[in-house]
């Protein structure tokens, strides 16, 4: 655990993990302003089936753009959270010595990389062949995998993260030996954590929303 935040130079290691993860982040963005533009964001599911039944060829690019930004926001994931965990570690110095923040990042890191793993490789095989995922006219078949289960279970992974991260730093700025005022003025930088526990739990929300409303349709 030490080689990892002390080999090396560590801000060269976490500047490499930005920079592959802003990559990923931008054809995240890429894909995603493409499905913004057609059909578009938050349109009522009587409309969008309306807009398929006079446009059908938007069915397959729609479906395979929504699995490919599902598969993608997993990697990206991989890379942001690992770069901010070991950014915490470099500058609160905490592979020096094992305290409670210590073992909340070293936990917090190495779940993160093996759950979202886990997910990209369910992602990748919830269907056989991939391209079964949006085109159901060709042969194939999926598993269990394919549900709206997995993005409720990663939308509440990715909340139960970003508060973890959010309060390390806080944990750690009001243990110094400095004023309140000061204390406070550190806090704030850190704060901007907030916003990712906002969008986190909106999306968890709108999951469980979906994941309802699935169900409500089978038992109609």
């Amino acid at each position: 655990m030490r080689a990892l935040s002390c080999s090396g130079n560590p801000s060269w290691q976490i500047g490499n993990l930005l920079l592959i993860g802003y990559a990923i982040w931008v054809v995240y963005l890429g894909l995603g302003y493409q499905l913004g533009q057609n059909p578009g964001l938050f349109v009522h599911m009587a409309d969008f089936t309306e807009l398929l039944s006079n446009e059908p060829s938007l069915l397959l690019p729609f479906f395979r753009t929504l699995k490919l930004l599902c598969v993608i926001l997993s990697i990206y994931m991989v890379f942001l959270k690992s770069a901010i965990l070991l950014e915490w570690i470099h500058i609160f110095a905490l592979g020096s010595r094992r305290s409670a923040e210590f073992w909340a990042v070293y936990m917090t890191l190495g779940a993160n990389i093996v759950f979202y793993t886990c997910v990209i490789m369910m992602e990748s095989t919830s269907c056989t062949p991939f391209a079964y995922n949006w085109d159901k006219q060709i042969e194939g078949h999926c598993n269990v995998f394919n549900s709206p289960l997995i993005g409720i279970v990663t939308s509440s992974f990715n909340l139960a993260t970003d508060v973890v991260i959010f309060i390390i730093p806080q944990k750690v700025v009001f243990s110094l030996q400095m004023s309140t005022h000061k204390k406070l003025g550190v806090s704030v930088v850190f704060a901007i954590g907030i916003v990712g526990i906002i969008a986190a739990a909106v999306r968890t929300t709108y999951m469980i929303r979906l994941m309802l409303a699935i169900e409500e349709d089978m038992t109609v």
